[in-house]
């Protein structure tokens, strides 16, 4: 076997081992709540038929390697030839980012279930709690009352329309897990790759969906949906412009899958229009972002690791704070043209 095949091997069963102890907790976890949901169900009108979603979301995994091997590929590992190493092809993190989506969105369902039905029992609780404060012997003929009334008591814990708001989190629960069951690449493969590109700057996406991509759509049969995918992300970055903050640098987050050379990155009207001075390697597609890269030393793994660390909201505030910052080179550069147009007049 070779060194390339080596690293490969060896980063998918990495990743493999770390990703399916994660779904082995959940899967537990999810085991044990079922259990206490189906003990309350014996006494209340609750939705028991629960699946697994840990169980759903490995033997989807499962399927969607296997669609992959068939194309010979993996969704997990690839050899980097121009980086020279292992890692997780775009299209592959894409695909299972977006099935963690789906977990996510169905954990919230069942913890929203939980906290429920813990606020409905502290509330009922709170006539036996008052009861620890009252006399002993008027305590005891309380407990002796409660005792006789037990059998009584057990279908009546929830009002009707108290269990009918726990199983609105149970049924959105059934039904997420139902779009994951169901999840497949000719139907889902558009809006995951979106999600990812959607974190790149707009002049590298033509780039990127080019070279890291659109290989791998066409060997897994679905490079018909290249064009969907960039009117979508178009759309999405569209967005942006309507955006306060970003209005007058509009033109500058919409990516051209239209331009003459999608590798650098820029039309040759953009290159006229576009502030010489933004006109860096990270806006002339992946390759430019690779050559910047190392030259500060950063190896592209750093910021993907780093990514991975860093929450929803922290990324959009380095988002805003870059705009200013592009903001305000384009003042710099207009002033400097401005000047240097008025010494040459001199």
């Amino acid at each position: 076997m070779s060194k390339e095949n080596q690293e490969v091997e060896k980063l998918e069963k990495e990743f493999k081992s770390k990703l399916f102890e994660v779904i082995s907790e959940l899967s537990s976890k999810l085991n044990e709540l079922m259990t206490t949901i189906q003990k309350t169900g014996k006494y209340v009108d609750l939705e028991t038929d629960l699946p697994n979603m840990g169980v759903t979301l490995n033997n989807k995994l499962n399927e969607m390697q296997r669609e992959f091997q068939k194309a010979g590929l993996s969704i997990y590992s690839q050899y980097n030839e121009e980086l020279d190493f292992a890692n997780m092809p775009l299209i592959g993190e894409a695909i299972i980012t977006d099935l963690m989506t789906y977990v996510a969105e169905g954990q919230q369902k069942l913890s929203d279930y939980n906290d429920t039905s813990l606020k409905i029992l502290t509330k009922k609780d709170e006539p036996v709690k008052a009861l620890e404060k009252v006399s002993p012997l008027r305590r005891m003929f309380a407990k002796i009352k409660n005792l006789f009334a037990i059998k009584k008591q057990q279908g009546q814990v929830y009002k009707q329309e108290e269990v009918d708001e726990m199983n609105t989190y149970l049924s959105d629960y059934k039904d997420i897990d139902n779009k994951l069951y169901n999840y497949n690449l000719r139907d889902n493969i558009v809006p995951a790759i979106v999600k990812k590109l959607r974190q790149h700057n707009a002049y590298a996406v033509p780039g990127i969906l080019e070279e890291s991509i659109a290989p791998d759509l066409e060997k897994l049969g679905l490079s018909d949906l290249t064009p969907e995918i960039q009117e979508t992300l178009i759309e999405e970055y569209k967005k942006d412009s309507r955006n306060p903050l970003i209005h007058d640098l509009s033109k500058l987050h919409v990516p051209d899958f239209n331009r003459e050379n999608k590798k650098d990155g820029t039309s040759l009207e953009e290159v006229h229009d576009k502030p010489r001075d933004l006109l860096s390697d990270n806006d002339r597609g992946i390759n430019g972002e690779k050559r910047s890269l190392r030259e500060d030393g950063v190896k592209l793994e750093d910021l993907v690791l780093i990514d991975k660390t860093v929450n929803a909201s922290d990324r959009q505030v380095a988002i805003t704070s870059i705009h200013k910052e592009l903001q305000a080179t384009e003042e710099k550069v207009q002033d400097k043209t401005q000047e240097d147009t008025g010494k040459s007049l001199e």
